[in-house]
């Protein structure tokens, strides 16, 4: 396989985001959260292509002069890194554990005009 950049990487997610979300453009605040899982996808094509194309076992001669069969080392790498590829996809509400409803709320907090409170005191102070 092909090794692509990170851009590539960056360029697939920020499409990914642009039609689960309906919009046309990725707010800024978002790149840093893209470049990492970006950069966590690349390393993890990565190590799958290694691990394909290399051993999955070998055999190892222990301390006894006994032989072992030991798992390829990078499985458990991989493994490692695949589950942060999830929870980059998860930030990124690029899966089914993230809600709908996240994906479309705004990220501001403490909107007045939802609070019950605020509506109260301005409807006493006669604002």
């Amino acid at each position: 396989m092909t090794k692509k950049s990170i851009s590539y990487y960056e360029k697939k997610l920020r499409q990914m985001i642009k039609e689960r979300r309906k919009v046309d453009n990725v707010e800024s605040w978002i790149e840093a959260q893209i470049e990492a899982a970006a950069m966590n996808w690349q390393m993890m094509v990565s190590l799958h292509d290694e691990i394909i194309n290399g051993k999955f076992v070998s055999l190892e001669h222990g301390s006894m002069g006994q032989t072992k069969t030991i798992v390829n080392p990078l499985l458990s790498t991989y493994r490692d890194v695949q589950r942060t590829h999830i929870l980059h996809l998860e930030a990124l509400g690029l899966n089914f554990k993230t809600q709908p409803k996240k994906m479309t709320e705004s990220g501001a907090v403490g909107s007045d005009d939802d609070d019950p409170l605020v509506k109260y005191y301005k409807g006493i102070m006669g604002e």
